[in-house]
């Protein structure tokens, strides 16, 4: 009997190491995107540089994006474990733009800036600090 419920107390205690092992992994998987980005553009008119800061509360992120072109523009959206999705939130219609992106890593991405003019690819890396 004795040795029944030590089995038993030890598969109870596997089960649950396994069971937060699984619950850590799953809250790591949203990527922190918080901070300042720089992207290079392929636009139709050339190779433009453009600046995101972004802050992120779970999934949720919003910022602004800066670029010689567009100004300061405020931005909002969504990250999850592999992709980052943020559009305009001011402006016309025409004005309005939408990033698609995929991480490389924690501090790349590349992807898609979807305009008016079309879709121009980008890639870009996570500023470091100073």
């Amino acid at each position: 009997m004795v040795k029944r419920v030590f089995r038993i107390a030890a598969l109870a205690v596997v089960w649950m190491a396994c069971s937060w092992g699984v619950l850590a992994q799953a809250a790591a998987q949203t990527p922190s995107v918080a901070g300042r980005w720089v992207l290079a553009v392929a636009s139709p008119h050339g190779d433009m540089e453009v600046t995101l800061v972004l802050t992120q509360d779970g999934k949720k992120v919003t910022g602004t994006l800066s670029s010689a072109h567009t100004g300061d523009r405020p931005v909002a959206g969504e990250v999850d474990d592999s992709s980052l999705k943020l559009s305009t939130t001011t402006g016309t219609t025409d004005d309005q733009f939408a990033l698609t992106a995929k991480f490389k890593d924690a501090d790349a991405l590349s992807g898609y800036l979807s305009t008016s003019m079309g879709d121009m690819n980008f890639s870009g890396t996570r500023a470091k600090e100073k």
